[in-house]
């Protein structure tokens, strides 16, 4: 959530609502409000909060400041806004989690202060993270609330034991039980759960309240009875917590995971509180792959993730809105284990992300501020509850609108089955749109016909929401990724426009109004030839080749690379082919590496006028950017649609 810290309300020449901050973690926005009205002071107390999760409950009064109102009586605020406040990322590098701290430490078990002697708290500390005493075990962690000065620092919690001397900070807070090691090595961290009945292996810290997402890349050497793993987020360091989000993984099966979430106000949760879904790992993955796991929670429903795919969303029993959230990883065993289980952790990570947004009071309009709204799963089976409900896990990719007007879609992976586009208001009831066109081929059509492989793009303007089901059979694996965007799409016309003066469209002038002269719309001749489609699938060579003799114009291009390196696409303006590695190209176009199985994307945002080669249209595809570069990609590696006019 938003970090507002000792914010201070007063009048302000030219409404100027900024955001500046010396805090390392946090990220920094700046708004302009513009208002050509005087500001009229009010002198009432502000109330604030000097935490970087304000839950209001946390509010206090005191004298920080003047209220401002302008003359439509708007209040007028400076304020600062920490938007990614509590955010953090660990990938353990090295081979220890705690590092030692220069100078000496001293801890009081009756206060949150902690001062130092000799240390340097500005330069090796941030908020947040965990600090104890070198002496202590690893259950005397407590995290850091606040960083004074190089001497100074204020802790969340007061430590159990009083005491000074050398110290060490980690980010996040790990904890073994009887029996339970850790080592780190060639950045993973391995917990060796042992076979000690009921021990438990935990890497935790405390983050923030919602909207938070949480990753973590980990793999489980071997799945067996009598243990259990949690991945996600849950009430900090609470053993069988209030409140949760999270995957988990118990029973003997590597190719299942169970998605779960709840929100009790006290006590255990029963079966009846939690939300809970069995997932079937897509692609193909077993637990003992390393897999990316993902966890959003923003107040209204908890996403999960496997890869970058959505598997299933949870709206009835979830964390609610000011629940404080910890990552967390834990295993536990239960009656003893037969055999050590290695949990393998390669990156831990998690994203305080806010919205900002501004009110206009006299028009009721709300601005924005925020990131592309892009959605990515997997549709695998059928949805059950094709227009109401809660769609069946892998059955259906949604995105939010925010009030944007078109989505782009696109469908790739081995897959039977139709696939319809749905819109909802309520995010309840759904409805199928009449249409959807296939940006490769121009035709459009009600479903995404079955095995459908390419790029297509609908309006949705008007609506709240926007997904992609199967309402029918499927087999293997549909990968979806939607995008929305505010730009309506460009209208095509069907067919040519005949030879002669058409009627386009109608013009109706009410009574007594005056029509200026119209001329008519007429055609000379054969209409313009569209753009002239261009596809390659790359051979296991430099692929070499001249696309078109004469002036071409690129009005479009798409390549995606399946390769572990990057490709280079690279065009010539040349009347014959290309010399690969012996001539120059124009133009040389980078197409990323595949990352989890997706394949890299490279997009070029051409516009309307396109790039113009004047002697011809050639191509090659290479390993290397230089203009020298031969190094041939492998076969079906890099594919390349393109769009050229003459």
């Amino acid at each position: 959530m938003a970090n507002i810290e000792s914010t201070n309300i007063k009048a302000i020449g030219g409404n100027d609502i900024s955001t500046n901050t010396g805090n390392a973690d946090a990220g920094t926005q700046r708004i302009i409000v513009a208002n050509d009205q005087p500001a009229i002071p009010i002198s009432e107390d502000l109330s604030y909060t000097n935490s970087y999760a304000p839950n209001p409950v946390n509010y206090t009064t005191a004298n920080k400041g003047k209220q401002t109102l302008d003359a439509a009586g708007a209040l007028i605020t400076r304020s600062e806004i920490f938007s990614d406040a509590g955010s953090f990322r660990e990938d353990f590098s090295g081979t220890n989690n705690e590092i030692a701290l220069t100078g000496t430490l001293t801890f009081s078990n009756s206060d949150v202060l902690v001062t130092g002697s000799g240390t340097l708290f500005l330069t090796e500390l941030r908020g947040n993270v965990y600090i104890k005493l070198s002496s202590e075990l690893d259950t005397q962690f407590r995290q850091i609330d606040y960083i004074e000065s190089d001497t100074v620092l204020y802790l969340k919690d007061v430590p159990t034991n009083s005491g000074a001397g050398t110290s060490v900070v980690s980010s996040v807070w790990i904890q073994l039980g009887t029996g339970v090691t850790k080592g780190i090595a060639n950045s993973l961290l391995t917990l060796s759960m042992g076979t000690t009945a009921t021990s438990a292996g935990r890497v935790t810290r405390l983050i923030d309240y919602s909207p938070i997402v949480c990753n973590v890349s980990l793999a489980v050497t071997q799945r067996i009875a009598n243990q259990d793993i949690y991945i996600g987020l849950s009430e900090h360091n609470v053993p069988i917590g209030r409140w949760y989000a999270r995957f988990r993984l118990n029973g003997t099966s590597n190719t299942t995971i169970i998605t779960e979430s709840t929100k009790v106000t006290s006590g255990t949760p029963t079966a009846a509180d939690i939300e809970t879904n069995t997932i079937t790992l897509p692609l193909g993955l077993t637990t003992a792959s390393q897999i990316d796991y993902r966890v959003e929670s923003d107040g209204n429903k908890c996403s999960f993730y496997i890869n970058g795919n959505l598997v299933i969303t949870h709206t009835r029993h979830i964390p609610e809105v000011y629940d404080n959230l910890g990552f967390g990883i834990v295993a536990i065993n239960g009656t003893t284990p037969a055999s050590n289980t290695n949990v393998i952790i390669d990156l831990v990570n998690s994203n305080n992300y806010n919205n900002t947004a501004i009110t206009n009071p006299n028009g009721n309009q709300q601005v924005s501020f925020q990131g592309d709204t892009v959605a990515q799963g997997v549709i695998s089976t059928i949805n059950l509850n094709g227009t109401t409900g809660v769609a069946t896990a892998l059955s259906t990719v949604a995105i939010p609108l925010n009030s944007n007007a078109t989505v782009g879609i696109q469908v790739s992976g081995t897959y039977t089955g139709a696939l319809t586009p749905q819109v909802s208001i309520n995010g309840i009831t759904w409805v199928a749109l009449s249409t959807i066109k296939n940006v490769n081929t121009g035709v459009q059509s009600a479903t995404i016909a079955s095995a459908t492989q390419g790029i297509f793009t609908t309006e949705i303007a008007g609506f709240a929401y926007f997904r992609l089901t199967a309402l029918g059979a499927v087999t293997g694996s549909a990968v979806i990724n939607l995008k929305v965007s505010n730009v309506p799409s460009l209208i095509s016309i069907g067919a040519p426009i005949p030879t002669g003066t058409n009627t386009i469209g109608a013009i109706n002038v009410a009574s007594g109004q005056t029509l200026a002269t119209v001329t008519t719309v007429g055609t000379s001749g054969t209409p313009t030839a569209p753009a002239t489609p261009y596809f390659v699938n790359s051979a296991a060579t430099t692929n070499g080749a001249l696309i078109a003799a004469g002036t071409s114009g690129l009005q479009s291009f798409y390549a995606t690379n399946i390769g572990a390196t990057a490709a280079f696409i690279k065009l010539f303006n040349k009347a014959t082919a290309p010399t690969v590695g012996t001539d120059s190209p124009e133009m040389v176009i980078v197409v990323p590496a595949a990352v989890s199985g997706v394949a890299g994307v490279a997009e070029l945002p051409i516009g309307f006028n396109g790039f113009r080669f004047a002697l011809g249209l050639g191509i090659a595809i290479t390993g290397a950017y230089i203009d020298t570069d031969t190094t041939p990609v492998a076969a079906g590696q890099v594919k390349v649609k393109l769009s050229r006019t003459v």
